[in-house]
């Protein structure tokens, strides 16, 4: 029986200064601002204390001109990790590479991360809003889902808990690396977000940026981005925390739930039965990805290693009956709960794109909603008067932001309840996040050192150390050690 796929996100988000004679460096000012705007919702744990640690009662000072050593630290690696208490508990945000990049608590379903992912979204927007009012007249701060201004990208990868047998069988060449480069590749169906190259419209933002097919780069600053990343970050003894950098940061909630809920079933299918999608395997699955990606009609086809050639669609339908084979057979439900809806979901979405039915498929689909959308906003605009119309698809500002504006206006099928998504933004899901959060609220002036499993405090008792062990608690252990 595969593991519970526990799950969780590492979002860069796209923010820049707007408006009059600015300095260099925007987004680094800009995550800057929205980094001192959450600072007050958690505890601040800055790697460098010689670094500033707050903006000044002024305001907007450290943000627009900051100090050498923070605007480099900031552009060139992590600043100002802030563990949040009481906005998305259990979560972190701070600024990375001159991004505002926040991480999700871990959680049990798809469900609940898409409820993790709304939190977030409601909640930049509130730090936008706040930052807003630190900036004169004539400059605006902009915040997006998008990841890439058209010629870099940035990154939404999803991490989950999968078996150190099934992490081994995704780095190395075989049955399993092949089934699940097979899924991957085509999931681009349901999750992409839409996006918009030199070569045109494509499905993805993420996926022209995609380049090999294993390999430990997530940014592209030391080798190329790939398929399959392999940092290893177990967080779980025995277990480990697989890392995938495919994925856009669509706002449409049924394409994010979809590409994040038919991901988890993949990794739990491939863990039950190694060789369930190995005869699906892609002769050159780079190739097919930017080839399915650049057609957004959907007729391209890419080579199966056997000699068969698929489309997107026809892809699909070997994986969704995959899937359903696997439902019948074994209680999916316990490693992904939702897992029968989510194959229903996809059953329905791919009977939607055989039929070429886009006015229904933009109810679901991001990259249906936003090409349909962008080819009526465009009409003959071109270059960057195009690009910028693409940019403002993403915006969170309710003001610029298409996506927010339709999505208020009904165009969007699947958005969660206000309701369950109030509870992400103030209360931590049951596990390792609450135990997490538990800690550092009640603890925070003690607290020295943080990260996903380990707390240390420094107090009257002495420095300790809380451990906890895996994200569930229901069957590891959780201890602390004093020193």
């Amino acid at each position: 029986m595969a593991l519970p796929k526990w799950m969780g996100f590492d979002c860069e988000w796209g923010n820049a200064l707007l408006g009059r004679s600015l300095p260099r460096d925007s987004s680094v000012r800009a995550s800057l601002l929205l980094l001192e705007a959450v600072r007050p919702h958690g505890v601040r744990l800055d790697q460098n204390r010689a670094l500033p640690r707050a903006i000044p009662e002024e305001g907007i000072d450290l943000a627009l001109t900051p100090p050498a050593p923070l605007c480099r630290a900031a552009r060139e690696g992590e600043y100002g990790r802030t563990w949040m208490l009481d906005r998305c508990p259990g979560s972190c945000a701070y600024v990375d590479l001159g991004h505002f990049e926040t991480c999700s608590p871990e959680v049990s379903s798809a469900r609940e991360l898409l409820l993790s992912w709304t939190a977030w979204r409601y909640a930049l927007e509130e730090a936008r809003r706040v930052a807003q009012g630190w900036l004169p007249r004539g400059v605006s701060l902009w915040a997006s889902a998008s990841l890439t201004d058209g010629g870099v990208c940035w990154g939404h990868h999803t991490n989950t808990l999968v078996s150190a047998e099934l992490w081994k069988g995704l780095m190395k060449p075989g049955p399993v690396q092949a089934g699940y480069l097979a899924f991957a590749v085509s999931s681009i169906l349901v999750g992409g977000a839409g996006g918009w190259s030199a070569e045109g419209p494509t499905l993805t933002q993420r996926g022209r940026f995609l380049e090999t097919i294993v390999g430990v780069d997530t940014t592209g600053c030391t080798g190329p981005r790939p398929i399959i990343n392999s940092r290893r970050e177990p967080f779980a003894r025995g277990r480990e925390r697989y890392h995938a950098i495919l994925h856009d940061s669509p706002l449409a909630p049924l394409t994010f739930l979809l590409s994040r809920g038919l991901h988890a079933l993949a990794l739990a299918l491939l863990e039950d039965r190694p060789r369930a999608l190995a005869d699906l395997e892609l002769a050159d699955p780079i190739r097919a990805l930017h080839e399915w990606d650049r057609d957004p009609s959907l007729r391209a086809t890419a080579r199966l290693a056997d000699g068969r050639r698929f489309t997107l669609v026809e892809m699909g339908r070997e994986i969704h009956a995959r899937f359903h084979r696997y439902l019948d057979e074994e209680d999916a439900e316990t490693s992904v709960p939702g897992a029968r809806d989510l194959v229903e979901r996809f059953g329905e979405t791919l009977d939607l794109c055989a039929r070429g039915d886009r006015e229904r498929l933009a109810r679901r689909i991001q990259w249906v909603l936003r090409h349909r959308v962008l080819e009526r906003v465009r009409g003959g605009m071109e270059g960057e008067e195009a690009r910028m119309i693409d940019q403002c698809f993403d915006a969170l500002d309710p003001e610029c932001g298409i996506y927010v504006h339709l999505e208020a206006e009904g165009a969007s099928e699947g958005l969660p309840a206000r309701a369950d998504v109030e509870r992400f933004l103030h209360e931590a899901p049951r596990g390792r996040a609450a135990w997490r959060s538990a800690i550092l609220g009640r603890m925070r002036d003690e607290v020295v050192a943080a990260n996903w499993n380990v707390v240390e405090t420094l107090g009257s008792r002495g420095r300790r150390r809380h451990v906890y062990d895996g994200p569930d608690g229901a069957r590891l252990e959780r201890r602390t050690q004093t020193s």
